[in-house]
């Protein structure tokens, strides 16, 4: 796990991210790590990025002004590292999430659980990011070592929490990915009603589907494509999504209907699980469901050379100072906690 700290001006705080960045590039790349970075882009890939610049510079330049102090302060070519970190040349992971009001839970604080998901070996490059930019939110946020300018989820300051998952990997114009969005929204953004407003209004790329829950408790399902976005505000305190959109008008959009077995065993667990518990539910009954194999919640898929499966798995709550976070899958890897000064 890396642990990256920075606070001030967005420039400044990119700046100092690349510094510290290099550090721990040299320790990894000492291992035998990571020899893969930077990659590869072509120029069609660098013609691309340059579309996605001009879309993130209107909804989000305080993202890309972070990213050129990290590309500054690392020695990085800015506009490669955009294109490996903010539009669809990048990883296509899935995951899973469990949002849950604090009228359901033993100590009555909301609570957030994310799985997430792709090569397992990747738990070691899990970062948390601790960010207090001047004059916005101060949050702790997850992601990989090489995208740690943008965020795969995390809460802020205001105790508003949000991840999502992929659905889908198709994408028809340039627009804000969704760890960019998400990082602007931990910045940004108090309530489950301004997160929202902010995704309806920008242009999407992959299939997504965001969850969020504020500190009162309120949650919501944005599930996100480039030809329709559909918001579901939770009724019962309660959500759980996987890699996939579910809700009838959304289901057109799914780009493969091979996850749909694995989808639907996740989904009857999860439902039966919150059903059985809603009003006691703790952080250790999240920790072990979170592991669970039997309804392939934390999943290993041998591929070849590779293994598939939860690479790490983490808990939030607004009410709370501190994250629970497995930096594995959590059947092999203790939860830790991580207190933090927001």
């Amino acid at each position: 796990m890396f642990l990256q700290k920075a606070k001030g001006k967005y420039y400044d705080m990119g700046q100092e991210n690349g510094k510290n960045f290099l550090i721990g590039l040299k320790e990894f790349q000492d291992q035998g790590k990571l020899d893969f970075f930077p990659k590869k882009v072509n120029d069609e890939q660098i013609k691309l990025a340059r579309k996605f610049e001009k879309e993130m510079q209107k909804y989000c330049p305080d993202i890309l002004e972070e990213m050129r102090g990290f590309t500054d302060g690392a020695g990085l070519d800015f506009i490669h590292h955009l294109a490996q970190e903010c539009t669809p040349v990048r990883l296509q992971s899935q995951c899973m999430i469990i949002a849950i009001s604090g009228e359901h839970t033993e100590d009555g604080d909301p609570i957030f659980l994310k799985n997430q998901e792709w090569l397992e070996t990747d738990g070691e490059y899990l970062t948390v990011c601790t960010s207090k930019p001047k004059d916005n939110l101060n949050s702790i946020g997850m992601s990989f070592f090489t995208a740690n300018t943008s965020r795969y989820g995390g809460i802020n300051e205001a105790g508003l929490a949000i991840s999502s998952v992929s659905a889908g990997f198709s994408f028809k114009e340039p627009g804000v990915m969704f760890n960019a969005a998400i990082r602007w929204i931990l910045d940004n953004c108090s309530t489950t009603k301004e997160a929202v407003n902010y995704l309806e209004k920008i242009p999407k790329v992959w299939g997504s589907v965001f969850v969020i829950i504020d500190k009162k408790g309120i949650i919501a399902k944005v599930e996100s494509h480039y030809e329709k976005t559909l918001v579901t505000y939770s009724n019962n305190g309660f959500e759980m999504v996987t890699f996939r959109f579910d809700s009838p008008e959304m289901i057109q959009y799914n780009d493969n209907d091979a996850t749909l077995d694995l989808h639907d065993i996740r989904e009857k667990r999860v439902n039966e699980w919150f059903n059985l518990n809603q009003g006691n539910i703790t952080e250790q009954m999240l920790i072990d469901i979170a592991g669970e194999h039997e309804s392939r919640i934390c999943t290993h898929i041998q591929e070849g050379d590779n293994l598939y499966g939860t690479c790490w798995s983490y808990i939030l709550s607004g009410a709370k100072n501190y994250a629970l976070v497995s930096e594995g899958p959590p059947c092999k890897k203790e939860y830790q906690k991580l207190e933090f000064d927001l």
